[in-house]
């Protein structure tokens, strides 16, 4: 087996490059916009908002960096939302089922962790598992996801 850090490489690279990209680049403009109305008093316009920003997936990262010191509560807590997705793997193109598994997984304390990391090592991507696992302090859970990349690689 090959070290960590070269796997760990390997795989960052891999989930790069998976990460969904919109069809056509956007607008810096239509991004500020969407950042803008993160903190709209229409709860409609800020969902459509906070969508818009996670369906064109990494290209809104800088604005989402920025937006996640705004002195707007509203416009920080959904920028760092959309940005906790990004980190763990959860994107436009990741199935619900695996991203709502990963959101709870992000959230639960280290005994529901342990009943849901058997459902996310069964159906979540090996570049979700490696994103996850990049922020998991468990060196099992790190060595488990090692094992089966190492397995799906042959």
């Amino acid at each position: 087996m090959g070290s960590l850090p070269a796997l760990l490489f390997v795989a960052s690279i891999s989930i790069a490059q998976a990460a969904p990209a919109p069809e056509q680049p956007l607008a810096p403009e239509a991004i500020a916009v969407a950042v803008q109305q993160l903190g709209a008093g229409d709860f409609e316009i800020r969902q459509r908002a906070t969508a818009f920003l996670w369906q064109a997936g990494r290209v809104t990262e800088p604005a989402l960096q920025r937006a996640s010191d705004s002195q707007d509560a509203e416009v920080r807590l959904r920028a760092r939302s959309i940005l906790d997705d990004f980190r763990y793997g959860v994107f436009a193109d990741t199935p619900e089922e695996v991203a709502a598994l990963v959101r709870r997984y992000r959230h639960a304390e280290s005994k529901s962790r342990e009943f849901l990391w058997p459902q996310l090592l069964s159906q979540a991507s090996i570049e979700t598992l490696v994103a996850i696992i990049t922020n998991e302090p468990n060196g099992d859970r790190r060595q488990q996801v090692l094992d089966r990349l190492e397995r799906d690689g042959d």
